[in-house]
């Protein structure tokens, strides 16, 4: 579930930061910090089962 969830939450963030016309760098740095997050939340799930939710119900 994170795996689709964290693609989803990427393809949204990308959207949104090509149209805020960020640089490219930041986009990339953006991007490893996402997934870092993603990584982190998807092995901690069980602390903090509410955050995946509260996403999910954002996309």
């Amino acid at each position: 579930m994170p795996g689709l969830i964290g693609d989803r939450l990427g393809a949204i963030a990308d959207r949104r930061w090509v149209r805020c016309k960020l640089a490219t760098n930041t986009i990339k740095a953006y991007r490893r910090q996402s997934a870092a997050y993603v990584a982190w939340l998807s092995k901690h799930a069980a602390a903090h089962y509410d955050a995946f939710a509260d996403l999910v119900s954002c996309v």
